[in-house]
């Protein structure tokens, strides 16, 4: 026994030979390279039965490794010293157990002294005799908690997710099913989680078959077949379709959402499939494609212009608002492809082949792809009516989803008058810039009550002799200079802006000396006045400068 001495590594601190205690009768040599850390145990007992606590004859180095932080010697120490009286119970109660049976017995547990988890195989080679062997499994079982956690979340994101959601594994295992698919499908999660051999199209078809969330693994033109809408974007497969079986036997029509999922090395291990209830917006579809006179008579009451064009392009409505505003009549554009109707209402000067190709071309692209820049978005035109009145237009143009393809509705309103407002306040903004900006006086408006400066006319910088600052607050009026006639200086709060904003004071003709940034000195003559709203609240402060340091010595 006294020439064992294991190898530490350079940062360690040796364990001298003796700290491994006595081992009578035993030998033990062979524990002293094991990775797992064994501790030698002989019982304490009250009585003759009852197992109080432990005392520790042996351990090898992994076990003063794995024990490290305790700082402790462990030779000769009872466990209830070591590790504490609770934590001691644990051990004392399993040590009782493999004692009392002769059985040995293999267990993991949260060591809470250490904060490490470990697997343990506890054992009596003799009696009163008890040895454990233990692997610090910390670092796995922290990674377990770890995905454990980050499943829990996915999982509770997926099962309020609004749409009905259900997850397969590679093996097409299902592992999620959310709260809505449960209400949609009258199958609950318990019935079907982990289940396979296509169990997942059972609630909506009645029998075990392959459904679109297949697709993501194999691509059989047998299954896109049984539905009426499939396409593929990238890896993500989109289709509709009308299911009988869904909601307690109404049955629906649904657009359906599958993509893969993929781990963080890019392995495909499963699939996520979402399903949307769209029967009312399906029924309204239908309901305006076989309803065409009842649409037309509501259509014609808006006084908005409504143009449709279908799956080809070809316009098929134009109500009398549309007339109104362009000016050209129902029965001159119905039928023809609308990428003519919009080149024949541009300005003359506007018309080029190449303009008329791109109009013609951007509107095939979107019928084909259903994709394009102009669609629900406000686009502003100018068009000329056929009596050459230039107008301005906004129309708003967004696509019906058919079993055909996509149709496309236009609402056009005439915004001229807008247009024309905007121009004249344009004009007045201009007018007034330049009225401000010729003056021989300087012109400053602030916020209130901040008296943050938003405004100042260009003989602002020649006034004050100093480059304009946009003053966020009342205390940035400190970098002017000003001085009272008593010679004091002007506080933030005394300049007559800041008085106007503040109090609502109207300030005439104060003269005030100024020293510029240069060095320079001057008299101007202040006026300032506050600006309330309807409520006679005070909004704005304005304040006029007026240079007088001539009239002064005159």
């Amino acid at each position: 026994m006294n020439n064992r001495r294991p190898d530490f590594a350079d940062d360690e601190e040796s364990i001298e030979t003796e700290e491994y205690g006595p081992l009578p009768d035993l030998d033990y040599r062979f524990f002293e390279y094991m990775q797992e850390g064994v501790i030698v145990y002989t019982p304490v007992r009250y009585g003759s039965d009852k197992i109080i606590d432990l005392t520790v004859i042996y351990a090898n180095l992994a076990a003063y490794r794995q024990r490290k932080s305790l700082k402790k010697e462990l030779i000769g120490k009872n466990i209830t010293d070591l590790y504490g009286y609770e934590t001691a119970q644990e051990e004392l109660k399993i040590a009782y157990e493999v004692i009392s049976t002769g059985r040995g017995k293999k267990y993991q547990t949260y060591f809470a002294p250490l904060d490490k988890y470990f697997s343990v195989t506890a054992f009596v080679p003799k009696e009163d005799i008890y040895i454990t062997l233990s692997t610090d499994i910390t670092k796995q079982k922290k990674a377990e908690e770890e995905i454990l956690a980050a499943n829990q979340k996915l999982q509770d994101i997926i099962e309020f997710l609004p749409d009905a959601t259900f997850v397969i594994d590679e093996n097409k295992i299902v592992i999620a099913w959310n709260k809505a698919i449960e209400e949609m499908t009258g199958v609950y999660k318990e019935e079907i989680i982990g289940k396979g051999d296509y169990a997942y199209s059972v609630p909506f078809y009645g029998e075990k078959r392959p459904i679109v969330i297949d697709l993501i693994f194999l691509d059989e033109k047998e299954i896109e077949s049984k539905y009426s809408y499939v396409k593929r974007e990238g890896t993500t497969l989109f289709a509709e379709v009308f299911v009988n079986n869904l909601f307690g036997g109404k049955g629906a029509y649904v657009f359906v959402k599958a993509s893969p999922l993929y781990d963080k090395d890019k392995n495909l291990y499963g699939a996520i499939e979402t399903v949307r209830n769209i029967t009312e917006q399906k029924k309204a579809e239908m309901d305006l494609l076989e309803s065409e006179e009842k649409f037309r008579s509501t259509i014609e009451q808006s006084t908005d212009g409504i143009s449709i064009m279908d799956e080809s392009g070809i316009l098929i409505e134009w109500n009398k608002g549309m007339e109104e505003i362009t000016g050209v009549k129902r029965d001159e554009f119905i039928g023809k492809p609308v990428w003519e109707s919009q080149y024949e209402l541009l300005p003359e000067e506007e018309k080029t082949p190449e303009l008329y190709e791109y109009i013609q071309g951007t509107i095939l692209q979107f019928l084909q792809t259903g994709k394009a820049e102009w669609i629900n978005k406000p686009l502003d035109r100018k068009i000329q009516r056929p009596d050459g009145e230039i107008r301005f237009t906004q129309s708003v143009t967004y696509p019906i989803k058919t079993e055909r393809g996509i149709i496309i509705g236009s609402i056009t309103r005439d915004i001229t008058e807008q247009k024309k407002t905007e121009e004249q306040l344009i004009y007045e903004q201009k007018l007034l810039d330049t009225v401000l900006n010729n003056i021989p006086v300087s012109v400053a408006v602030a916020e209130a009550p901040s008296g943050r400066l938003i405004r100042v006319n260009e003989q602002f910088e020649k006034i004050w002799e100093q480059p304009y600052k946009p003053s966020e607050s009342i205390e940035d009026y400190s970098t002017y200079k000003g001085f009272h006639s008593d010679g004091s200086a002007y506080k933030p709060e005394e300049w007559p802006l800041a008085r106007s904003i503040t109090t609502g004071e109207v300030v005439t003709g104060e003269e005030i000396s100024l020293l510029s940034e240069n060095g320079t000195k001057k008299i101007l003559s202040v006026s300032s006045t506050p600006i309330k709203d309807k409520n006679g609240q005070i909004i704005l402060g304005v304040v006029i400068a007026a240079d007088i340091s001539k009239l002064k010595k005159d």
